[in-house]
């Protein structure tokens, strides 16, 4: 999860060593957007292209 601190630090810094974390926001809205009808998804593309703005540096 995004929330805990050390997942991508190595271990000699307390932390887990994985390459890449998993957005729990993203998966929570990608799957928001599949769960609506189809016809309304068009006016719901944000939830798809927030990651995008969000993490630009």
């Amino acid at each position: 999860s995004t929330a805990w601190e050390g997942i991508t630090k190595p271990p000699e810094d307390h932390g887990l060593d994985f390459d890449y974390k998993w957005n729990m926001g993203w998966m929570n809205d990608t799957l928001r957007f599949f769960e609506m009808d189809p016809l309304y998804r068009k006016d719901h593309m944000n939830l798809i292209t927030f990651v995008f703005y969000v993490s630009v540096p």
